[in-house]
């Protein structure tokens, strides 16, 4: 009873939603978005069934993306993420997950879920090479199918989004000082200092990142700490490979730019401009980018 009685709250703010017709504008979700946007997953869950919502919400073009915002689903006991937009988060612990504070708020939201059916959680997410932002997590547990849809928003705190943004010229400068230390210094003590989240290649609001110019896996990156990530994996906002283009282009010409939708939490997806320069003898590849 107590659980039909929350799918039918939720299921009114959906419609509330419908009618006044004043849900989700803008670039930033809110609260009732959140909320309303759940409802819907769960619905069709409760619709077509948990294998099928999993294959229907998992990558980058999975129908519940909006704004800044995105629902994902984990496994009700375990925590593992059974779907996301992020294909490469599907399988994470989210038990692991530790915010900029050191907390590991989905464990606190996998007990709470064991008393109520849904409820929130707040936590500092971290951001590459960005201040910490602080995020309201909704979740809501669907206990026939052992699943746990999550979204979230961060409230409009315009202190969050106060930094300067890098110039395509910086970009360009910052990659060939890069690749100046690698052919002078060589390419293991360059890779620390681009390592370093707190040193030079780190500027405003980008950095410096490297990867191997055949496989495109990850060498070097200040914030993404997971060294030897295939990037030709990654997909951008759009479910697009840039780096498989990058790697094309650089193998060919050495040099160039490649432009793609970039996400940043708490932030709409920005059109991303990145330089990138191949360094042959090293097998390397070097790049920083910028958004507009």
């Amino acid at each position: 009873m107590k659980k039909r009685l929350v799918y039918h709250l939720i299921l009114v703010v959906v419609m509330v939603f419908v009618f006044t017709g004043s849900a989700f504008s803008g670039k930033r979700a809110n609260r009732e978005e959140v909320v309303a946007k759940v409802a819907q997953a769960a619905q069709m869950i409760r619709e077509i069934g948990r294998d099928e919502a999993i294959a229907k919400m998992s990558g980058p073009k999975h129908p519940f993306i909006w704004k800044n915002a995105h629902v994902f689903l984990m496994d009700a006991e375990s925590g593992v993420v059974l779907a996301h937009k992020r294909q490469a988060a599907q399988g994470f612990q989210m038990r692991n997950y530790k915010d900029a504070e050191g907390g590991r708020p989905y464990a606190d939201v996998l007990e709470f879920a064991k008393q109520n059916d849904s409820g929130w959680k707040t936590y500092m997410t971290r951001r590459s090479g960005r201040t910490p932002l602080l995020k309201y997590s909704y979740y809501l547990k669907l206990a026939d199918e052992n699943i746990i849809l999550c979204s979230g928003y961060y409230p409009a705190i315009a202190a969050y989004t106060d930094q300067a943004k890098a110039t395509r010229a910086e970009c360009v400068d910052m990659v060939n000082q890069a690749v100046q230390e690698i052919n002078e210094k060589g390419l293991e003590t360059a890779l620390k200092n681009i390592d370093d989240s707190k040193g030079h290649y780190v500027w405003k609001n980008s950095y410096v990142f490297c990867i191997h110019d055949e496989d495109g896996n990850l060498l070097a990156h200040p914030f993404f700490r997971r060294k030897g990530f295939p990037m030709k994996s990654y997909r951008d906002a759009e479910g697009n490979k840039p780096f498989v283009d990058i790697l094309k282009i650089a193998n060919t010409d050495g040099k160039g730019w490649k432009n793609y939708m970039f996400e940043q939490s708490g932030e709409a997806p920005k059109l991303k401009k990145t330089y990138f320069v191949k360094v042959a003898d090293k097998n390397v590849i070097v790049a920083a980018g910028y958004t507009d």
